[in-house]
């Protein structure tokens, strides 16, 4: 059976014949008068040769018409964004024609150059659609550039074929389309509108879409290429030279009459001339109709009911289907009386008969649309449903007998993958010769669901295929992706591997141990035991592993193994792994666990990691395993941190509830690694603490946290004993990453007596800031962390002498906490003034500065912009809330400069870009530099906030599109 049942035919809409009628609202009033225009608007929409455009600019003049670029225009013209406008552009494949049709502009001349076959497309990389024409002719706005226009010229193949065949055939078109780079099923779709007698042809449509122009231009077949028509326009435009043929007052009088000049020049091609179907109101053409939501539900059915009823019904499927689609995706609950109103489409065996034809005999070159019209005709009930699968696979395979090749297999799965189809086939269905052909097996991947005969015939042929055979991966592709059920898994484990005691074959890993079927929530094989013999071969238990069912019993003989050959240490390991990992109601009894843990204690580092994963599936810890856990961690406390501390550890917190003597426990053992000098085990058990004790209220309250205060100075203290260039070596040696135990420091209250203590915290928190998650600690935090007079005391200390890391420290410390001192004040402004004169400005001293003194930081800013307005290469200096006119008086201050003119215009650039370029208030940055710019009105302000503006919207546009590397600067704290 085929499922689900879908609407078919994705193309837009198609004309109204006589005899259809549909009533037309009355038009809205007039739109406001514009200045007139003294010369035309030639637009152009270039997608593919620039060839033509060139043409008409140097022969006609860029003085005597204005040229305009439809796929360069901008949005808006203050460059915000509009919420309205973005979604209509996530919509529309051509966003760029939806900006020009809302900013009203109006054409007299338009060119469209491309490559086309039902959509416009070339080097650009962009695209224009006949679906995407026709609903932007229903949308008034884009009237200026569809209806305006006096003369169109279409560049490109087909763009005003008919439905008469040329020297192609259907099956030569479709392979020419998909060589030019479109897929199979819009290949199909423009052959099928090209040459089948379904939907309009292309002429039509384009004399739809450009209905008020007398004169559209184009080709009904192939038409030339850019480089081989720009000598043919050239001889155009030298036969109506001196005619003023493309003024604007000569353009408003053209009437629907040949172009005879043009015609002639274009005589060796294929050229044809058309004039806009002015006959029909917008209102009347069926896809506008169809989608206007003024008109009422029973109306628009009405319509249907006799458009399918008319003997122009071929020509409407299309749009009446696209509508009916549209309901389908917005899940529309028919009602009897809906229904009622399109019965009498099922007594129409004219079309019924008519559609039959089309799908009697399978055409590759129009698959997609026979099986929509299939589909089509199951809706109305001309294709029963028992008869419709089997139609229908009749039609997407076609003759199994026949050899498939890599087109035949491209062209099925393509419309199987994009219309979400699947078809049950059973192995009788399939010829012998077929299990060898690999095109059909990856053709089965994309359209067969699970069928169990399917499942037995592939593996039974994979089990016997070599390796290398070409059919060999496809059938591996086609198991690996099968959707098993539980009942069928023993089956397919005993065709792929009778025997559970060997090896596995290089085909039967591929299958069992690569493919993504096997999960916890899957049907394992359980087999009696295993074969001793090969645990010492680590691919064993690895392989088998990944589908047999490692139940207790399984694993009581790896432990007895273990314990007669300590050589089966690691598969042991491996093996309560993959018990754990692939079985969710593994449990070990105690004497099991004991053992497990004996084996842990005897692991090297390498094989630790597996130890960590089996344990963390070992579900039900004793109480005997916990004590005995315990004493292994105290003693470890006696010795250097170790990976194996950290395991233990593991084994007491994994569970689903710490028990509440661990938090006791560990702070004893915190002190015992203290008192043996092990400050970096010391730092491992207080990020533990940290993990599984701080933020738990009933653990929390256990705790000392004064002692734990004492413990952390005391590591500190150990760190300061260290020398500088050794810390580092240190704590990567030891491999801490305190991304908990920092946190908790701070927030017990803990201060620290010097900058050598302060740099040693910076040291633990970079270690855990290598991590994920990012430093554990702000610079504010670290601020926090040593008293106002301490600080002003080590600054006081520690400036006045040469570069070093603790001036380097002290210096980010005052640029991170306001300590209110006036010596420190002055001290950073010497420092600031002695390297002002440097282009390298000093932004260390003046951040610090800044977060002290943000008056005295400004005005240091203000004469830099004056200093070095000419210099390029100058950076504007920066601190810390410096824009933020609550905490800065920065702005106030060029302000001022800028009325008093001691400030020079041209510094505005760099002070407007620095200033978007530290904002993360998009709305509130624009409307501050608009009101700048409102203020002071010289060009070269002018200039600058409009640079500025387009700063923040492009800043704003990478937010969007990538959040998490949207910083925020702390200027905007």
């Amino acid at each position: 059976m085929l499922l689900p049942r879908l609407f078919f035919f994705s193309m837009i809409a198609l004309a109204l014949a006589s005899g259809v009628a549909l009533a037309a609202p009355a038009k809205p009033n007039g739109q406001a008068n514009k200045p007139a225009a003294t010369k035309p608007n030639i637009c152009s929409i270039t997608l593919n040769s620039k060839d033509e455009l060139e043409t008409f600019k140097a022969e006609i003049g860029e003085k005597n018409a204005n040229f305009i670029e439809l796929t360069d225009l901008s949005d808006d013209e203050d460059g915000a964004p509009n919420a309205a406008a973005s979604e209509d552009d996530e919509k529309s494949s051509a966003p760029w024609l939806r900006k020009a049709c809302r900013k009203g502009i109006r054409c007299d001349v338009l060119l469209v150059s491309g490559h086309f076959g039902g959509t416009f497309f070339g080097e650009s990389g962009l695209s224009l659609s006949m679906e995407e024409l026709e609903s932007s002719a229903c949308d008034k706005r884009c009237d200026g550039i569809l209806q305006n226009p006096k003369e169109v010229y279409l560049f490109g193949c087909n763009t005003l074929a008919g439905k008469k065949q040329d020297h192609r055939s259907p099956e030569e078109y479709r392979r020419v389309l998909r060589a030019d780079g479109f897929t199979t099923e819009q290949a199909e779709q423009i052959v099928a509108f090209r040459y089948s007698p379904i939907g309009d042809a292309f002429g039509d449509r384009m004399r739809r879409v450009f209905q008020k122009t007398p004169r559209i231009y184009g080709f009904d077949s192939v038409g030339p290429s850019g480089k081989n028509v720009r000598p043919l326009l050239k001889n155009y435009f030298k036969s109506i030279k001196g005619k003023d043929y493309y003024t604007l007052k000569n353009l408003q009088n053209l009437d629907e009459a040949t172009n005879g000049a043009l015609a002639a020049a274009l005589r060796v091609t294929a050229f044809t001339q058309a004039a806009g179907a002015k006959e029909l109101q917008r209102e009347q053409i069926p896809a506008c109709f169809l989608n206007n939501d003024k008109v009422a539900f029973f109306h628009k059915l009405n319509w249907v009911n006799s458009a399918l009823n008319s003997d122009k019904s071929f020509s409407y499927l299309p749009a009446i289907n696209d509508w009916l689609m549209q309901l389908d995706r917005n899940k529309h609950q028919w009602t009897d009386k809906e229904f009622d109103v399109i019965e009498p489409v099922q007594m129409n065996t004219k079309l019924r008969d008519s559609l039959s034809g089309v799908v009697a005999k399978r055409d590759s070159a129009i698959l997609g649309m026979q099986m929509k019209v299939l589909t089509f005709m199951n809706f109305f009930g001309w294709v029963l449903d028992r008869d419709y699968a089997v139609k229908a696979e009749q039609l997407l395979v076609g003759d199994l007998n026949q050899d498939f090749d890599l087109e035949r297999k491209d062209q099925i799965c393509s419309y199987a993958q994009n219309n979400s189809l699947r078809i049950k086939m059973t192995a009788a269905m399939i010829p012998e010769a077929r299990w060898s052909d690999p095109e059909f097996i990856s053709m089965l991947r994309c359209v067969s669901g699970f069928e169990a005969s399917l499942m037995e015939k592939a593996a039974t042929v994979y089990a016997a295929t070599d390796v290398k055979a070409p059919v060999h991966e496809p059938l591996r592709v086609l198991l690996a992706n099968l959707r098993i059920p539980e009942t069928s898994a023993p089956r397919y484990y005993q065709i792929l591997f009778p025997q559970g005691d060997q090896l596995l074959t290089k085909s039967q890993s591929m299958l069992l141990c690569e493919g993504t079927l096997y999960s916890a929530s899957n049907a394992m094989w359980q087999v009696p035991g295993l074969n001793p013999a090969h645990l010492e071969n680590a691919d064993y238990l690895k392989r088998t592993g990944c589908y047999i069912k490692y139940n207790r019993n399984v694993v009581k003989t790896l432990l007895q193994q273990a314990r007669l050959s300590l050589q089966h240490t690691r598969a042991v390991i491996q093996g309560v792994q993959l018990a754990a990992t692939k079985d969710p109601t593994f449990t070990l009894d105690d004497q099991s666990q004991m053992e497990l843990l004996d084996l842990t204690l005897t692991l090297d580092a390498d094989s630790l990691n597996s130890a960590s994963t089996a344990w963390a599936g070992v579900r039900n810890i004793s109480p005997q395993l916990r004590a005995r856990v315990h004493q292994e961690l105290e003693q470890l406390a006696t010795k250097p941190s170790s990976h194996l501390g950290q395991i233990l550890d593991a084994i007491l917190t994994g569970r689903e509830k710490t028990e509440i003597t661990y938090c006791d426990r560990t702070q004893r053992n915190v002190q015992i690694a203290l008192d043996h000098g092990h400050w970096s085990n010391t730092m491992i058990m207080l990020d533990n603490i940290a993990l599984n004790c701080w933020d738990a209220p009933t653990f929390k309250a256990r705790l000392n946290v004064e002692l734990l205060k004492s413990q952390f100075l005391r590591v500190i203290g150990f760190i300061n004993a260290l020398a500088e260039k050794d810390i580092e070596d240190e704590l990567t040696r030891s491999e801490i990453s305190p991304t908990s135990a920092l946190p908790m420091m701070q927030a017990t209250g803990v201060q620290l007596a010097n900058v050598k203590s302060i740099m040693s915290l910076a040291s633990l928190n970079a270690r855990a800031g290598m991590g994920r998650q990012g430093l554990a600690l702000k610079e504010k935090d670290i601020a926090s962390m040593i008293s106002p007079q301490n600080l002003a005391a080590e600054a006081l200390r520690i400036l006045p002498g040469t570069s070093s890391g603790l001036r380097d420290q002290t210096i980010s410390l005052l640029g991170a906490r306001a300590i209110e001192s006036a010596s420190v004040n002055a001290l950073l402004e010497q420092l600031v003034r002695t390297n002002f004169k440097r282009k390298e400005f000093p932004h260390m001293e003046l951040m610090a500065l800044g977060r002290q003194d943000p008056r005295k930081a400004s005005e240091f800013v203000v004469q830099h912009m004056i200093h070095f307005v000419r210099d390029k290469e100058a950076t504007l200096p920066s601190f810390p809330g410096m824009f933020d006119e609550v905490r800065s008086p920065l702005i106030s201050l060029v302000k001022k400069g800028l009325r008093e003119k001691t400030i020079p215009e041209e510094a505005m650039t760099r002070f407007l870009s620095a200033y978007a370029g530290s904002m993360r208030d998009f709305a509130r940055a624009r409307s501050y530099l608009q009101a700048f710019g409102r203020e002071f009105t010289s060009p070269k302000i002018q200039s600058a906030v409009r640079d500025a503006i387009m700063q923040v919207n492009e800043s704003e546009g990478e937010c969007r599109e990538y959040p998490r590397a949207c910083w925020s600067p702390e200027g905007e704290e």
